[in-house]
């Protein structure tokens, strides 16, 4: 498989809410990449793992998988910046997330209220940072967290 390293992104330190195009090629980098399916499906691979999301559906891309997605057209995703991430790589540590789709209706909800809000963003900052630790402390409540080595047991917040 080949794939490549995305520094263009790391260099703004503000959130971009960008379209999907039909397809991308795997790739990586070091801020988080969060899909937002807007039309019926979108197709992710994510470390080799092909999954299919759904019409509302979010995946959560964390830093330095690979992946790459087909008929995105329609589709959204939006960057999260590191800056904005200690709080939630401080609380994971050693773990990652058991998965990378949220397909939880009352979860979904929670989150999609946030989206919009992160869409435009409020003035003050403390806010805004608050927004964010709260859509990522959803995905790690639905998700869970698993340990980073090759252990299977699953921590549940």
């Amino acid at each position: 498989m080949s794939f490549f390293y995305e520094t263009f992104r790391e260099k703004s330190d503000r959130i971009q809410w960008l379209p999907c195009i039909d397809s991308y090629p795997p790739h990586f980098h070091k801020n988080l990449e969060i899909f937002v399916c807007t039309t019926n499906q979108i197709n992710l691979i994510i470390n080799g793992q092909k999954s299919v999301m759904y019409h509302r559906e979010i995946a959560v891309v964390d830093s330095f998988q690979i992946h790459s997605y087909e008929k995105g057209e329609g589709n959204y995703v939006f960057i999260i910046p590191l800056c904005y991430c200690n709080d939630y790589f401080n609380s994971k540590a050693e773990y990652q997330l058991n998965g990378n789709i949220i397909r939880d209706t009352e979860t979904l909800d929670k989150i999609w209220r946030i989206i919009d809000d992160l869409k435009n963003p409020p003035p003050n900052e403390l806010i805004f940072k608050g927004l964010i630790n709260q859509f990522l402390g959803l995905a790690v409540q639905n998700l869970g967290l698993v340990k980073s080595s090759s252990t299977t047991s699953i921590l549940k917040i």
